[in-house]
C-alpha cells in the first residue's frame, strides 16, 4: 500500500512502500537533513521530497533494523525507496507504523549468500525428530527448505515444509532466528544455520522449568528467498485431522514420546506448525494476550454453565489451548465463541504451548449473554448479612469500575451489612510514591453506594508497610472492611498495626482489627477456607462479637500476615 493509504487506514498489519524523507522528532516535526540524533525511527512518504507532516508516516526501528536503516548511522538512506511490513498504529500521536517485521530497499537485488558449511539434504521433520530435542542439536545445517508461515518480528519467523512425511510424531514446522531477515509470509526460503534448543520468553526460572523450542539460528548463515506469494501449507484441524489427549499431560516424565497419550508430546509434535480451531469457545478472560479456548466438550467431563472445563485433582484439561494475541486489551469472557476458524502457529512460552495468530485475521466473536448473579439471601432485621468481594486491584481513579462495583454491592449483593474487600490498592494506585493509606478508595466506594441507593458505609483496615505485601508494584495491596453503621458498630479496642499479631483472649480480639501471624494460623485457616471461602466465626447473640476474615488469594499477596480479623457488634 502507499503511505497515504497507510495513514488513512491506520489499523492492523500492512506492507507499505515509500521514500525515506527524514527522522521523526514529533508528530509535526521531522528532521530531513543530517546530522540525525539517533537510529530509533525513520519517516517515509509517497514522494522523496515530501515535507508536509500530514503526508508523512513515522516508522519505528527496532534494534534489528537500526544498523542498516537508522539515519544516524546511515544518513545516505535519505531518498531511498523502501518496503516495510509492520503494525499500523499511532506513533508519536499520529498515524504510524510500529514493530516492523521486514524492511527492504525496493528493487534491491539480493546479494550472494555467504559461504556456509553444514549438513545438506535435511527436511524440517528430520531436524525436529521424534523427541522434545532435535537429533541435530548444535549441528550446522544447510539449505533447509520451507514456506514462511508466521513472522514474529524482524529477527524471528516460522517456516513449514510443504512436503511432509507420513510420521505424525515429527513436526513439519520450525522457528528461524535471523536478524533483519526481511522475509514475508508466503516466501519460499532456504535456510542455513545452527540447530539449537532455545528457551523463549518465560519467568525467571524458565531455564529450569520450561521446554525448549527447536530453532535454526541463522545469524551466521543465510536465508535465501526462492519465491514469494506462495500458498501456505494446509493447517491441521483440531478435532478432525488431529486429536489432543484430554486426560494426561505427561505420564512418564518425558521418558517416552507418546503424542497419542501425553498432551505435552502431542503439542511438541506440532511445534512450529499451522493448526486450526473451528469455532473455539473461550474458557477464561484474556490476560497478557493469552486467551484460553476449547474446540468441543469432552464426554464425561464437568463444565461450568458457561462452558469452561472444571479442574480436578486427576485432570488438568490438556485439550484447552491458548491463543496468543497481540492485543493485550482484547475483551472476551468465558462462554464467548468465535464465529469461524482460528488458524495459527504452535509455539511455546511462559510454561505453555501457544497458538500464534494475527489479530486482524481472527473471526468475529459471538458474545455470550451475561446476567450477573443476584443474592437469594433475604434481609432480616435480626440477622446480619456478610459478603467477601475481590475487587481486583481497585483504586478510585477508575470511576467506571468504582460505579460498577458499588452498583453490584447494592443491586446484586443486596447491600450487605459487612463487606470484606480483597485487593484494595493505596490512594495513589500503582504509582510507587510511598503512599500506603487507602481512605480515599473506601470513601469513593461508600459515596458511590449511596448514589445507587445503598448505605453510607464506614470502613476500617490496617494499611500495610510500603512494598511489603506483594501484589501489583507500587499498589500496596491489602484487605479491608466496609460496614453499615446503621446496623453494626466497630467493637471498642486498640487498633492493630502492620507488625503486631492479633490474638483472641477472653472471647475478644486483643486488637481490633489486627493482622494474623501466619506462623500460628495454618491449620485453622485451612479448615475455615475450605468450609466458608473465608475465616468466619459468627456468634448469634447481639452482645457477642462477630469475627470475620475475608479470603486472601496467596498468589497475589506474598505474606499471609495480610489476613486481618475484625470484631464488630450488632447494633441493638
Amino acid at each position: 500500500m502507499t503511505v497515504q493509504e497507510a495513514i488513512d487506514n491506520n489499523t492492523g498489519n500492512g506492507t507499505v512502500t515509500g521514500y525515506i524523507v527524514g527522522h521523526t522528532i514529533s508528530g509535526s516535526n521531522y528532521n530531513t537533513k543530517a546530522p540525525f540524533s539517533n537510529d530509533f525511527n525513520i519517516a517515509i512518504a509517497d514522494s522523496a521530497n515530501e515535507t508536509d507532516p500530514a503526508k508523512i508516516l513515522p516508522v519505528q526501528l527496532p534494534s534489528s533494523f537500526r544498523a542498516q536503516f537508522g539515519l544516524q548511522t546511515n544518513p545516505d538512506m535519505i531518498g531511498e525507496k523502501i518496503v516495510v511490513t509492520g503494525q499500523l498504529t499511532a506513533y508519536f500521536n499520529v498515524p504510524g507504523l510500529k514493530n516492523p517485521t521486514a524492511i527492504t530497499v525496493d528493487g534491491a537485488e539480493p546479494g550472494e549468500p555467504d559461504p556456509f558449511e553444514g549438513i545438506e539434504g535435511l527436511r524440517i521433520h528430520d531436524i525436529q525428530g521424534e523427541s522434545h530435542t532435535s537429533p541435530y542439536n548444535l549441528k550446522n545445517v544447510k539449505e533447509v527448505e520451507g514456506i514462511v508461515t508466521h513472522v514474529v518480528d524482524g529477527s524471528n519467523f516460522y517456516m513449514q515444509d510443504d512436503q511432509p512425511d507420513d510420521n505424525e510424531k515429527t513436526s513439519e514446522g520450525i522457528l528461524v532466528y535471523k536478524p533483519s531477515h526481511g522475509v514475508r509470509t508466503g516466501d519460499a526460503v532456504k535456510v542455513d544455520g545452527q540447530v539449537k534448543e532455545w528457551v523463549l520468553d518465560g519467568y525467571a526460572e524458565k531455564l529450569q522449568t520450561d521446554l525448549t523450542m527447536t530453532e535454526i539460528n541463522s545469524q551466521n548463515g543465510n536465508v535465501v528467498v526462492q519465491s514469494s506469494g506462495n500458498e501456505l501449507p494446509e493447517a491441521l484441524v483440531i478435532g478432525k485431522d488431529i486429536f489432543p489427549p484430554t486426560d494426561v499431560i505427561d505420564s512418564d516424565g518425558l521418558e517416552e514420546f507418546n503424542p497419542d497419550v501425553d498432551a505435552i508430546d502431542f503439542y511438541e509434535s506440532l511445534e512450529g506448525m499451522r493448526i486450526s480451531l473451528e469455532d473455539p469457545t473461550v474458557t477464561g478472560p484474556q490476560k497478557y494476550g493469552e486467551l484460553p479456548v476449547i474446540t468441543e466438550q469432552v464426554e464425561g467431563k464437568n463444565y461450568t454453565k458457561e462452558g469452561a472445563p472444571l479442574l480436578t485433582a486427576d485432570n488438568q484439561n490438556p485439550e484447552r489451548m491458548f491463543i496468543q494475541l497481540q492485543d493485550r486489551n482484547y475483551v472476551a469472557k468465558t462462554g464467548d465463541q468465535f464465529d469461524g476458524t482460528v488458524t495459527g502457529v504452535v509455539s511455546y512460552s511462559f510454561s505453555n504451548f501457544k497458538i500464534l495468530v494475527n489479530d486482524d485475521e481472527l473471526p468475529a466473536l459471538n458474545e455470550r449473554e451475561f446476567t450477573p448473579e443476584t443474592t437469594t439471601i433475604e434481609k432480616d432485621e435480626d440477622k446480619l448479612t456478610v459478603a467477601s468481594y475481590n475487587i481486583e486491584n481497585f483504586d478510585a481513579s477508575d470511576t467506571t469500575k468504582r460505579d460498577k462495583l458499588a452498583k453490584s454491592m447494592v443491586e446484586n449483593l443486596g447491600s450487605p451489612d459487612i463487606i470484606g474487600l480483597v485487593e484494595v490498592l493505596d490512594d495513589s494506585g500503582t504509582k510507587d510514591d510511598g503512599t500506603v493509606k487507602a481512605d480515599g478508595n473506601y470513601k469513593a466506594l461508600s459515596d458511590a453506594s449511596v448514589k445507587f441507593g445503598g448505605p453510607a458505609y464506614k470502613w476500617t483496615e490496617i494499611a500495610p508497610q510500603d512494598k511489603q505485601d506483594g501484589g501489583v508494584p507500587g499498589g500496596n495491596i491489602r484487605v479491608g472492611y466496609l460496614y453499615n453503621p446503621e446496623r453494626v458498630t466497630l467493637a471498642e479496642g486498640e487498633k492493630g498495626d502492620q507488625t503486631t499479631a492479633v490474638g483472641y483472649e477472653d472471647g475478644s480480639l486483643t486488637i481490633n482489627p489486627g493482622r494474623i501471624d501466619r506462623r500460628t494460623m495454618h491449620s485453622a485457616a485451612a479448615v475455615s477456607l475450605l468450609q466458608h471461602n473465608s475465616i468466619s466465626t459468627v456468634r448469634t447473640s447481639s452482645s457477642l462479637p462477630i469475627i470475620l476474615t475475608p479470603k486472601v488469594e496467596t498468589s497475589r499477596c506474598s505474606d499471609a500476615t495480610s489476613l486481618r480479623p475484625l470484631e464488630v457488634k450488632r447494633n441493638a
